[in-house]
């Protein structure tokens, strides 16, 4: 059983990162960009709570 689902690893390899919290920081700065903007997108808060959580 694997800790984080797919999108998640693909985000560990797409920025070459194992810095588990570097990549809750990024996913953070991207939930509050859309907050901004006004994009309502649930995949990415999902995908901050995965990884808060593990």
């Amino acid at each position: 059983m694997t800790l984080f689902n797919e999108d998640i690893l693909m985000l560990f390899q797409e920025f070459d990162i194992i810095d588990f919290e570097l990549i809750l920081r990024l996913v953070g700065h991207a939930k509050l960009i859309n907050e901004k903007l006004r994009i309502e997108e649930s995949t990415i808060n999902k995908a901050y709570e995965n990884i808060k959580m593990h």
